[in-house]
């Protein structure tokens, strides 16, 4: 099956590169490198090499081979059906795409003074809410308290998402990067939300790019991206390093985490087996859940002070746990294929992301070489941000992390309106 897998990689690649499509703003090759990289170099370390599965040091019902490998086909689906959808009966999506380049040839903002209104505004609260709220070395108070809030979770990361505003549309100019690093410190010393950190780093990739007419970047950020992806998964442990103040050396850190990546012993790299288990639990209960995973996600603004039984977000995960696998309590990653399985099975596995490709696809195509300070534009760079939490999390991520994290970018999007 991995060898099935590794063919499924190369296909996708090899018409990607004959389109010349190999991008990364394009979100079907973002979806490839996170599939290859998590799931079937991960299922290659198992099946071939014979590694460790690591979360049967967390469970007391193990993950079986065979659960594995029925994850992997499962996630063989979603690959497949998210690139199927992107790029089949595109030529409407590509018209509109080559009709906005021709009508925002030279665009001009008609809502400067309210664009940069709200970014002051934000920028002011960005500050306020990562010194109140964002754990600083000296601080007392737990910031997983403080998650429990959807206004606070927003709070505290409106000070990074006002640095990307103000890069976005001011530019790279010194002092907005200053403010940006400074935050980014911030964030990767709390041991705790990494997706903070990376996430915006994603953005600012992109809209290099962009800026640059480039597809991929230069080796220079290549090495630096590559440095931080090694750094990214000890950095909790770094974080609360400094926050209990015990002296900390980088380079055997760093060094630990490429051993533990090229061993398989990361448990930051164990997403396929986490699937695995859910998927074998759902298979194990016979029980689909037809939709109604989606549905907490009507309701996550609801205060739970107002609503103290509101279903939580993962609750299906709750629903399938054992005494051996207790995926709600302990936070599991389903990833994308998990999560459309544990609803519609394998054709749920192909579908859901099929038509997720869709909306990916229309607004990519739509929006990719138009003006960069056109709203579609940064709309795919908002999405290709998140992609990684929807490819991990599932769709759910989709409505709920660009509102509670990133409002602001969705507002900007709303304010921006072209002279004509």
């Amino acid at each position: 099956m991995v060898f099935l897998d590794f063919i499924l990689v190369l296909i996708i690649f090899i018409f990607l590169y004959t389109r010349k499509e190999i991008s990364l703003l394009n979100p079907t090759f973002l979806f490839l490198m996170f599939h290859f990289f998590f799931v079937s170099i991960r299922a290659f370390q198992i099946l071939l090499l014979d590694e460790n599965i690591i979360i049967n040091f967390w469970y007391s019902e193990y993950v079986s081979i065979d659960e594995i490998v029925n994850a992997l086909i499962v996630s063989d689906l979603t690959l497949l059906g998210f690139f199927l959808g992107f790029n089949l009966l595109k030529s409407k999506f590509v018209k509109n795409g080559i009709n906005n380049v021709i009508l925002y040839e030279d665009y001009i903002e008609n809502n400067s003074t309210k664009i940069n209104s709200f970014i002051t505004m934000a920028t002011l609260f960005g500050i306020f809410g990562t010194l109140s709220f964002a754990v600083l070395p000296g601080q007392t108070k737990d910031l997983g308290e403080t998650e429990g809030s959807i206004f606070i979770s927003f709070l505290t990361n409106l000070g990074v998402t006002s640095a990307l505003l103000l890069i976005y549309e001011k530019g790279f100019k010194k002092i907005y990067l200053v403010y940006l690093i400074l935050i980014l410190t911030i964030f990767s010393i709390q041991g705790y939300h990494r997706y903070r950190v990376i996430l915006p780093l994603l953005f600012l990739m992109g809209y290099y790019l962009k800026i640059h007419n480039l597809k991929l970047p230069p080796l220079k950020y290549v090495f630096i991206g590559i440095i931080v992806l090694i750094f990214s998964f000890p950095l909790k442990q770094i974080g609360k390093s400094i926050q209990q103040k015990e002296q900390i050396n980088l380079l055997e850190i760093g060094q630990k985490s490429v051993n533990d990546i090229i061993e398989g012993e990361s448990g930051d790299l164990s997403f396929i087996e986490q699937s695995a288990a859910m998927i074998g639990s759902i298979e194990k209960k016979e029980k689909l859940f037809y939709g109604e995973s989606y549905i907490p996600v009507m309701f996550f603004w609801v205060p739970r002070t107002l609503w103290k039984d509101k279903p939580k977000l993962n609750q299906w995960q709750h629903d399938i746990s054992t005494k051996g696998r207790d995926y709600g309590q302990m936070g599991q990653v389903s990833l994308l294929s998990g999560e459309s399985y544990a609803n519609f099975g394998y054709l749920g596995a192909f579908i859901v992301p099929f038509l997720l490709g869709r909306f990916f696809s229309f607004v990519y195509f739509s929006f990719k070489d138009v003006n960069i300070k056109h709203g579609g534009f940064l709309f795919l760079l908002l999405l290709n941000m998140i992609l990684f939490q929807v490819w991990r999390d599932g769709v759910i991520s989709l409505i709920v992390f660009p509102i509670v994290n990133y409002l602001p970018i969705l507002i900007l999007i709303l304010l921006k309106k072209a002279k004509r």
